[in-house]
């Protein structure tokens, strides 16, 4: 899948006074408006789509007919993901790093949530002094693996 094809252009009017900040802001930080806008809004993103899942937390009982994933297979199940372009770039060593690092971690798949999230990267940012901007990112490609995972546990 060609990283393109994930992304969709829309035309929107922003008030001038925004459209300047929004200019000057990305450009300080070395970003395109466009790319700004996707780090703003994916958290008011994030956001919502915790608001209405009544449920972000694996479960992984037989009696509701979904599948066990035990935790050795997040490794292969990080490779997977990667080989179906679900991350692309950098992001592609933080969900490799994050499964073996998880799995010596957690007792059980179902402890896969944000406070593991956190808890990887606190480590991960003492290790290779990221920026919270990168940071904020790694933590969208886990969210989206988290994600992937539960989703191999609904398909039995």
């Amino acid at each position: 899948m060609k990283d393109s094809d994930n992304f969709e252009t829309l035309e929107i009017k922003l008030p001038k006074h925004l459209a300047e900040w929004l200019k000057e802001y990305s450009e300080m930080l070395a970003m395109t408006p466009s790319q700004l806008l996707g780090v703003l809004l994916s958290s008011y993103y994030e956001a919502y789509k915790k608001g209405t899942e009544k449920q972000y937390y694996l479960q992984t009982k037989e009696s509701q007919g979904t599948k066990t994933i035990d935790l050795s297979s997040l490794q292969e199940l990080a490779e997977k993901f990667i080989e179906e372009g679900k991350v692309s770039g950098g992001n592609k060593t933080v969900v490799r790093k994050f499964a073996p690092w998880a799995k010596d971690k957690i007792q059980s798949i179902s402890e896969l949530n944000d406070n593991t999230i956190n808890m990887f990267l606190e480590e991960y940012i003492r290790e290779n002094g990221i920026n919270e901007k990168t940071k904020n990112l790694y933590k969208g490609s886990l969210r989206k693996f988290i994600d992937y995972v539960l989703q191999a546990t609904k398909d039995s």
